[in-house]
């Protein structure tokens, strides 16, 4: 079977750190690192980060991994922001009336 991308990649790492890897580690490790991308693009996709369409028609691997994680980035960055945003208003809004019933 052909080689993926990740495993192309996981090859040529090793190769220049003067390390052979064998067949059976390098497809392990290249499962790996596709498994890492499937779900990089699930977290993308679960907290709606808003990206070209040309990063998402094409995947996450390793050409696009950097503008995934940069997206997921920024898009964990407007969260924080908003989060912080309804804390302070929660914490600056009068309790809920309490509401007392006749028996």
């Amino acid at each position: 079977s052909a080689p993926s991308a990740a495993g192309a990649a996981l090859s040529a790492g090793r190769e220049s750190a003067g390390k052979a890897p064998t067949a059976e580690s390098e497809e392990r490790l290249a499962g790996k690192l596709d498994g890492v991308f499937r779900l990089v693009e699930r977290i993308f996709r679960a907290i709606k980060c808003e990206a070209p369409l040309a990063l998402t028609t094409k995947g996450c691997s390793t050409s696009t991994i950097g503008d995934y994680l940069s997206c997921l980035d920024s898009r964990l960055d407007e969260l924080e922001l908003l989060s912080a945003m309804l804390r302070k208003h929660a914490s600056a809004a009068p309790p809920p009336p309490v509401w007392v019933t006749n028996k």
